[in-house]
């Protein structure tokens, strides 16, 4: 080779150099050529986990190399259609906003995006002639062939109760209501102690029951009784509504909010002047205390506050600290700490039974027959999937992995992610 082509090459190296050098800086630095603009934009990236994992991600509909968990960095800012596919999981889609020198998180505010699977695994079916779910959602007891089972819904545990299965609040007014806790306990002390007690006439006047195994609360007509001590003592006339804690109950009479110790043994006065009705809730959250009025709901702070109207049910989400609000047409959530309501499903046809499920990130609910589920996350749109048929009610684990949909002839058990 001439001295003459070797100095070509040199000079054509160093031009190279000095031409690719800036660009893999500047790209290594996040810089990336925006085309479509004619501009050197900062990128930014898209963090994207899910569960299960190994989804195929999908940007504008083009399939990126890496499975989840990814960060998909280098992109020019701009809004990007988010698609997550996974076979025999129900695909997750949303437009989101990537920003320069940012990272934007498809799951937001969450470890994980939730994939729930196409078709929910049927695992077990128990035939049965009576169903009743605990307060807090996490038991289930039913009766078949004389005897009582209790279904711990968090650990799918089956425990024989014992016979009995006819009285197992069987004889009790078909719209009595009845809150209860801890099964075996209050097993033993409603089924066998309390009921017997009663009389024809006191058991026909039966509104409402409520225990936790060690207290027994019965609502007759108006009347509030309790049954510590195997025979009814009146604690309270003329009561709207009650709910009972570990060692307290709360009570609506005659518009004051009133609280009733058991080691105390004496009523106390929390509020006066509550709005007069024909119906009222109680819900007990930590720190707070809830009312619903004639589908008024009210926040107990220095003087009852109304939150919100056409509230026909509530309930407190320990883990997320917020109240879960519905009525026929509405889910809404209520953050106690911003004082603020989202509205996350307004819908043309009837609802029931909305649970919030913060693992997950969704809120289940019963519609048009069927078990769904709509997305926390407000970006862009929800998502919203149906589960599988519902038979009745329904219950959900707390991982959000098992779901029992059930009525009184039978109980349904599946795996839906």
């Amino acid at each position: 080779m001439t001295l003459k082509a070797r100095f070509g090459l040199i000079v054509l190296g160093v031009i190279l150099f000095l031409a690719v050098t800036p660009v893999l800086v500047l790209y290594a630095r996040g810089f990336k050529v925006d085309f479509h603009n004619r501009q050197i934009v900062k990128t930014g990236t898209l963090v994207v986990k899910t569960e299960p994992n190994k989804a195929t991600i999908f940007l504008n509909d083009q399939k990126q190399a890496s499975l989840t968990p990814s960060n998909v960095r280098f992109l020019i800012p701009d809004d990007y259609d988010v698609r997550i596919e996974k076979d025999d999981y129900q695909t997750w889609t949303k437009r989101l906003s990537v920003k320069s020198q940012l990272v934007t998180w498809a799951n937001h505010n969450r470890d994980f995006i939730t994939l729930f699977l196409q078709l929910p695994k049927l695992k077990q079916i128990w035939e049965t002639d009576l169903v009743r779910v605990s307060k807090t959602h996490d038991e289930i007891v039913f009766s078949s062939n004389e005897q009582v089972h209790s279904i711990n819904v968090n650990n799918n545990n089956l425990t024989e109760l014992g016979g009995l299965a006819s009285v197992w609040l069987t004889y009790l007014p078909t719209k009595t209501i009845v809150d209860w806790q801890n099964s075996a306990q209050v097993y033993q002390r409603l089924v066998e102690q309390t009921l017997p007690v009663l009389s024809d006439k006191q058991i026909s006047q039966i509104r409402r029951v409520e225990t936790n195994g060690t207290h027994v609360l019965l609502q007759l007509d108006t009347d509030l009784y309790s049954l510590d001590n195997l025979s009814p003592a009146l604690l309270a006339n003329n009561v709207l509504a009650f709910t009972l804690t570990s060692e307290d109950v709360w009570y609506i009479q005659a518009e004051t909010l009133k609280l009733f110790n058991f080691a105390a043994n004496n009523p106390a006065t929390i509020a006066e002047n509550v709005p007069k009705t024909t119906s009222g809730k109680i819900i007990r959250s930590d720190n707070q205390v809830y009312l619903i009025l004639d589908q008024g709901l009210y926040v107990l702070n220095e003087k009852l506050e109304k939150i919100y109207d056409n509230v026909s049910n509530a309930a407190w989400d320990k883990t997320s600290d917020q109240l879960l609000l519905a009525n026929a047409n509405e889910i809404l959530l209520y953050d106690p700490d911003k004082k603020n309501t989202d509205l996350i499903l307004r819908s043309t046809t009837p609802i029931s039974n909305p649970t919030l499920n913060t693992e997950t990130g969704y809120v289940f609910f019963q519609s048009e027959g069927l078990i769904k589920a709509i997305e926390l996350d407000g970006r862009d749109h929800r998502n919203i999937y149906e589960i599988t048929e519902s038979i009745g009610d329904f219950v959900l684990s707390e991982d959000g992995q098992t779901l029992y949909t059930f009525n009184n002839v039978e109980i349904k058990q599946y795996t839906i992610r």
